[in-house]
């Protein structure tokens, strides 16, 4: 039993330190970044994600790229909210979304 307990504390010291370690070189945003763009077309859907694509995360803020002007303004305008919303669902990391015309 004094085993396990001391295997548990060590686990999370571990775990917390790798935490730590991750958030200085901060490839904890990578790391975010990468399971958003695995799960982009559930995120958002078959249409928006055919026109855009998540590209970095930096300092809790999400860059997406769009491929028109067109989408653009319709992401900025009427869907930001939704799709933030969903992420922060699944990523509480995530507090903005910038959109930008780049490649998909």
């Amino acid at each position: 039993m004094e085993q396990n307990k001391r295997n548990d504390v060590q686990a999370q010291a571990i775990g917390a330190v790798l935490m730590k370690v991750l958030k200085r070189f901060k490839i904890d945003d990578s790391l975010s970044c990468s399971g958003i763009s695995r799960n982009w077309k559930d995120i958002v859907g078959n249409a928006i994600s055919a026109h855009s694509k998540p590209v970095n995360l930096v300092k809790g803020c999400l860059y997406v790229n769009v491929d028109s002007s067109i989408w653009l303004n319709e992401l900025n305008l009427y869907m930001k909210n939704d799709i933030l919303k969903k992420i922060q669902a699944i990523h509480k990391n995530v507090k903005d979304i910038r959109f930008k015309i780049g490649p998909v």
